[in-house]
């Protein structure tokens, strides 16, 4: 077997293989880690992921969702599958270890306008196979506004970062505008529209970045639903928006080219959310939480600089329409 020696630790991938093997009866012939948790396997006749997770009830939920999903005529994802052992799922040492088809093709490119269409098309697909959708295993998460103000506080307190290293004029644009606009955000009443969700069963996707849709001929996957739930599909078209805007230079037209981006530009809750830079606070935090070296952060402020003033210039526009 072929274990890529890019991978520094050898025994925690021998150990690796050596379960799949066992327990799970893989014939594995190469095994390359994507992340931590995530593994691309190779086998005499197929390519697969396995992933583990330290939670067995989200084991249970996205099972249940992804044999829903997999069901579904028309919709395409890469849904859990039994090990050749016959197993759902392999503990091992705390970790539930689950089993998907590697899905063959290439990732979407939000800089382009036809692979934009493709990924709001299939997220349309996606909530309407769900809508109404039960499980026995509900995930819950905390309300779109309260994960946004604990973002915001973890922000706040990287203030010394960008005092250290000369950025501390854009610290303060950051928070003047993060302040505003979560004020603006107060304004409307999210729980209304959670609670419309729950009671409707508007299920979305939660992650919607350009790695998690595949194109494969004429062919959209969607995959990686480790953050599907419950909730508005204005937080999903939210968050796609924003991953737009970035991929285009925050320019309006990738959002105006699709009509469901130019319905929900109407909508209060988009608008506010909008303002509100929550992607920038999310993928900064991330950053942080790997411990980077003093190069990769001064590298990070500095575009994150650049990225700063292209989006003033997309927030003095929106605010003439909230």
């Amino acid at each position: 077997m072929n274990r890529r020696r890019s991978i520094r630790d050898d025994s925690s991938l021998d150990r690796l293989y050596y379960f799949l093997v066992r327990k799970g009866r893989l014939s594995v012939q190469d095994l390359e880690r994507i992340k931590p948790n995530v593994y691309n396997i190779s086998t005499p006749s197929k390519k697969w992921i396995v992933k583990s997770y330290g939670n067995k009830k989200k084991v249970r939920f996205l099972w249940e969702i992804t044999s829903v999903l997999n069901a579904q005529k028309g919709f395409l994802t890469a849904p859990f599958v039994p090990f050749p052992s016959g197993d759902k799922v392999l503990e091992n040492e705390g970790k539930w270890w689950c089993l998907m088809p590697f899905i063959e093709g290439e990732s979407l490119t939000f800089s382009s306008s036809r692979d934009r269409l493709a990924a709001v098309s299939a997220l349309h697909q996606l909530h309407d196979v769900t809508e109404g959708m039960k499980v026995s295993q509900q995930v819950n998460r905390p309300s779109y506004l309260t994960r946004m103000e604990k973002r915001l506080a973890k922000f706040l307190k990287t203030r010394e970062i960008f005092f250290q290293y000369g950025h501390y004029p854009l610290y303060s644009r950051i928070k003047q505008l993060c302040v505003h606009a979560f004020r603006q955000m107060e304004q409307v009443n999210w729980d209304v529209i959670e609670d419309r969700s729950k009671n409707n069963g508007h299920w979305i996707h939660g992650d919607c970045a350009s790695h998690n849709f595949i194109r494969q001929g004429d062919d959209i996957y969607v995959i990686d639903l480790d953050l599907m739930h419950q909730a508005p599909y204005v937080l999903e078209w939210l968050q796609l928006a924003q991953r737009f805007l970035y991929a285009s230079q925050w320019s309006f037209h990738s959002l105006n080219e699709s009509f469901t981006m130019r319905q929900y530009m109407k909508s209060p809750y988009f608008q506010r959310g909008l303002l509100f830079p929550g992607d920038l606070l999310r993928e900064w935090i991330f950053f942080l939480n790997r411990k980077p070296a003093s190069r990769r952060v001064e590298h990070m402020l500095n575009q994150m600089q650049t990225d700063w003033a292209k989006r003033e210039r997309f927030v003095k526009e929106l605010m003439t329409v909230i």
